[in-house]
């Protein structure tokens, strides 16, 4: 928004777009590239996958803590200034090649919903076909902000240069330090308490340099020492979060609810109906269905009335069980839900879920005695 807004007269504009888009593709590659080379070493994973190891979900944590206090004015990148009138100095093309880096990394768990028949098909293809695929997908989630850029036109109606620039910048601090919040929580469903609390004190570490740094930077205070010490406090906190010593926590999944062949052939011989939730904390459209849907007291009414049985697959941590079931219904990440009726047949409701979709499925079920 910001560079829109200040590059959409100088003729820069389009080289910002353009470096964004390269950002997105070259992302895409390299995450494509990985999946693909985990799946041919034999490995079952799926979309998302860099989000299913702890180390990475701590260092994309203290990241969005970075972002956050910049966002806040803590402190700049490169020198980089939003004035009281609005007016940016410094603006590299660097920075919108690392937003679209970090934009395929950080929406690629949320966007399965959406590319689930391309993804299927590209993983099952050859290499150069995947390939050739993820950087559609790639061009296709830049596409718009490119088109902005390569027609400043389109963005007549934002709003002058102001300080409103500035303001606007703060406040998008809210959302990126709620972010930061979200992913420590992923955490917290991945390791144990004590290795949390540990990822918790980089982050407050990473937030003490990045402050002294600020202050360093703004010429409230000057000190070699105290640069090279926030340098270090900084330096040190993201050492802790890539350790891969902090061991993973058991899912928090109740036997009596966790997913598994044997649980779910045990349910369907008692004759019962049976939902499976193929979820993880990571996938922002499972909690989402979860919290709008699933936990609704007309839904949950609405399975105790069809003496439904409710099992949770958590693929929050690597599981190849999980993913050579998703893969076996053509799918390569969650969310996936599915209604096994009472002969074993099983139903595939869609992976955005409204009250309405699950309880008429529910109705629909066909009776049948037990296997």
């Amino acid at each position: 928004m910001l560079s829109l807004v200040e590059h959409r007269g100088d003729g820069k504009l389009a080289l910002h777009g353009l470096s964004f888009t390269v950002g997105v593709l070259i992302s895409m590659t390299l995450l494509a590239g990985a999946l693909i080379a985990v799946k041919a070493a034999g490995a079952s994973v799926g979309w998302g996958f860099q989000l299913q190891s702890p180390w990475f979900v701590a260092l994309l944590a203290l990241l969005f803590v970075t972002i956050t206090l910049n966002l806040a004015g803590a402190f700049e990148f490169s020198g980089v200034r939003i004035s009281s009138t609005g007016q940016t100095s410094g603006a590299s093309l660097g920075g919108s090649f690392a937003t679209g880096i970090l934009a395929v990394v950080v929406a690629s768990p949320c966007t399965a919903p959406f590319m689930g028949v391309a993804l299927g098909y590209a993983l099952s293809s050859s290499a150069l076909e995947s390939f050739v695929v993820f950087l559609c997908l790639g061009l296709g989630m830049s596409l718009p902000w490119l088109l902005l850029a390569l027609f400043p036109c389109l963005t007549a109606w934002l709003p002058r240069p102001g300080r409103w620039m500035s303001i606007f910048r703060t406040v998008m601090a809210v959302p990126m330090a709620l972010t930061a919040l979200w992913l420590f929580w992923v955490l917290w469903q991945q390791v144990s308490i004590s290795a949390l609390g540990v990822y918790l004190l980089a982050a407050a570490l990473l937030a003490i340099a990045l402050v002294l740094y600020g202050r360093l930077q703004f010429g409230k205070a000057t000190s070699k020492g105290l640069m090279a010490f926030a340098f270090i406090l900084g330096a040190g906190a993201y050492a802790v979060a890539a350790s891969p010593l902090l061991e993973r926590a058991p899912a928090e999944v109740s036997a009596a609810d966790a997913w598994s062949p044997a649980a779910l052939q045990a349910a369907l011989d008692e004759g019962r109906p049976v939902f499976v939730d193929f979820t993880a904390s990571w996938c922002v459209t499972c909690q989402a269905n979860k919290l709008a849907v699933l936990d609704r007291e007309n839904v949950q009414r609405a399975f105790k009335e069809h003496n439904v049985k409710l099992l949770i697959a958590d693929w929050t941590n690597r599981n190849a069980e999980i993913s050579k079931t998703l893969e076996s219904f053509g799918r390569t990440g969650v969310p996936l839900y599915l209604l096994y009726a009472p002969d074993g047949t099983a139903k595939i409701l869609p992976e955005l879920l409204t009250q309405d979709i699950v309880v008429d499925a529910l109705k629909a079920l066909p009776k049948g005695a037990p296997k």
